[in-house]
């Protein structure tokens, strides 16, 4: 399995599941969006985890990353 990790804030992590991916020889990658990392190709994912944080989808002035997500989500 492959999983693709979109992360909002540095104190949200997907520590748990990231445990719990390595244990069973799945891999993941984590798109830190709270740094500006770019959104890869989703193709070769199998899995989509969107985590957590405090901003609303609303607010994307303080968050310009919401409107590339929103459209990664939606494909």
């Amino acid at each position: 399995m492959r999983v693709l990790v979109f992360q909002h804030t540095p104190v949200e992590p997907s520590a748990a599941f990231a445990t719990h991916a390595k244990t069973a020889g799945d891999s993941m990658n984590i798109v830190h969006l709270y740094r500006d990392d770019p959104i890869p190709d989703l193709a070769p994912y199998s899995h989509l985890m969107v985590m957590g944080g405090p901003m609303d989808v609303w607010e994307v002035e303080a968050n310009p990353w919401i409107p590339a997500e929103i459209d990664a989500i939606a494909r």
